[in-house]
């Protein structure tokens, strides 16, 4: 019987990334990765030899190899039918160091896909009042096991729903576009550690096998008008959200090129309409000639005044094009970047307590709706009228002085919607010129001589916006 080095730690990383297998595939995934020849016949030597282990990982059932919980989420009638429904899909064989990183039965909470989920998450959980972090989490890995389980079936599609209850139409769809997103990249068991993406289809596509009242009820008749998305339909959708989410708004012209830019297929103005009003939800508004962020309701007023202002300031400015790489980064409308100033602003927080909340959670949902602000072009005073209604009473000048000046950084270092996507910093100027006899008659703050200037500039305040007064 050949040795079988390390074979405990790869049955580890292979159960809990492909969730189910037969003896023989979980020797063709080791012989893959450590260039042996080892037979069936060999691992269940291996098995004999360590019973112990089995016996403690509960990972041995009949004659397969799985993650123990997942035979309690599967019928055992139904395992035939799941082992021959992927019987011509290739496992995902990453390489062998991060195929190792599946050892530790948490490491898919590190993927885009789980965080992305969890925002989801959050807000589904805080329209319906439910803001106990660890209800949330326990929410959030039993959504993604039952996505992991099986890409093919509706549960979470029925789950989803059932938290937009009383939901905005608008926020449902841009959430509704997310949650198919999620989907869309979990690494699910059904189609052995494979993404829906990697393997070229889409939720979409399964949606629509099981779009009829009767199946699905009248929450999905929305839907029924949408048909299945193909793989370059939704690499356009995909760059559509990140433009929206970077640029707040883009027209479809600009789009197209910016498309045309990265990609080496080239697409039209048309077939980008096109592929708009016939694929469903979004995670956008395409609306007449422009793409814009979910954040702007085209049939909101205040909204439509704010595009109209977005797209003045951004008329003959240079738009910020990033590798693409990093561009695409920006289909999760949580990504920011540069990150120091969030991370830094929300450290203070926590560190002075200023929430009165222990949780971290609290302060992401703060850390994003400042982003938010930011974005949509909201000014200083807003933001601190904000800040007032959420954070406890300051009683030292230089806590609240740093607080100031961790925000103008923040201000300065946003890619913002008006400025085409580049940070005004970027752009070589401030955000906006403190007003200092507003300062001084707030009773948010009482800027000290000797403290630096809220500005930023790095000089003390008597010797900057000081000399002012």
């Amino acid at each position: 019987m050949k040795t079988m080095e390390n074979c405990t730690m790869y049955l580890k990383a292979a159960v809990n990334l492909y969730g189910l297998l037969t003896y023989q595939q979980f020797v063709d995934v080791y012989n893959h990765y450590e260039k042996t020849s080892v037979t069936i016949s060999d691992f269940k030597g291996f098995i004999l030899e360590n019973l112990a282990f089995f016996d403690e990982s509960n990972i041995l059932y009949h004659d397969l190899l799985g993650v123990p919980w997942f035979f309690n989420e599967i019928d055992e009638s139904m395992i035939d039918d799941f082992l021959s429904d992927r019987s011509t899909i290739k496992p995902y064989l990453p390489e062998k160091q991060e195929f190792l990183k599946y050892t530790s039965s948490s490491y898919h909470q590190e993927s885009d896909a789980y965080q992305n989920l969890k925002h989801i998450v959050k807000i589904c959980c805080l329209q319906s009042e439910i803001d106990n972090p660890d209800i949330i989490d326990d929410i959030v890995d039993d959504a993604f096991a039952d996505i992991q389980v099986g890409a093919k079936m509706t549960p979470f599609f029925d789950w989803i729903f059932a938290c937009l209850e009383g939901v905005v139409e608008e926020q449902s769809m841009n959430v509704t576009f997310a949650a198919i997103q999620v989907i869309d990249h979990v690494r699910s068991f059904h189609i052995f550690g494979n993404t829906l993406v990697e393997i070229g289809g889409s939720f979409m596509d399964y949606l629509k096998e099981y779009q009829t009242a009767q199946q699905l009820g009248p929450r999905y008749q929305y839907i029924e008008t949408s048909k299945p998305a193909r793989k370059s339909e939704i690499k356009i959708i995909e760059y559509a959200t990140a433009a929206s989410n970077l640029y707040g708004v883009i027209s479809i012209q600009d789009f197209v090129e910016l498309y045309n830019h990265y990609e080496k297929k080239p697409i039209t103005v048309e077939y980008a309409n096109s592929v708009f009003e016939s694929t469903g939800p979004l995670a956008f508004y395409a609306h007449e000639k422009n793409i814009q962020s979910y954040l702007f309701d085209p049939k909101d007023d205040e909204s439509y005044e704010e595009v109209k202002t977005i797209v003045t300031n951004q008329f003959g400015m240079s738009r910020y094009v990033p590798s693409k790489k990093e561009f695409l980064k920006y289909v999760s409308a949580e990504y920011l970047e540069p990150t120091l100033p969030y991370q830094s602003f929300k450290k203070f927080l926590m560190e002075h307590k200023l929430l009165n909340k222990k949780n971290e959670f609290y302060y992401d949902l703060c850390i994003e709706e400042i982003h938010e602000a930011v974005l949509v072009g909201w000014s200083f005073s807003d933001i601190i009228d904000y800040l007032r209604e959420r954070i406890v009473p300051i009683d030292s000048d230089e806590v609240e002085l740093e607080l100031y000046h961790l925000l103008i950084n923040i201000m300065n270092n946003t890619r913002l919607f008006s400025s085409n996507g580049h940070t005004p910093n970027e752009r070589g100027k401030m955000t906006f010129n403190l007003d200092i006899n507003e300062i001084q008659n707030d009773q948010f703050v009482n800027a000290s001589r000797n403290k630096p200037c809220p500005c930023g500039s790095g000089k003390k305040y008597k010797n900057c916006h000081g000399k002012l007064n």
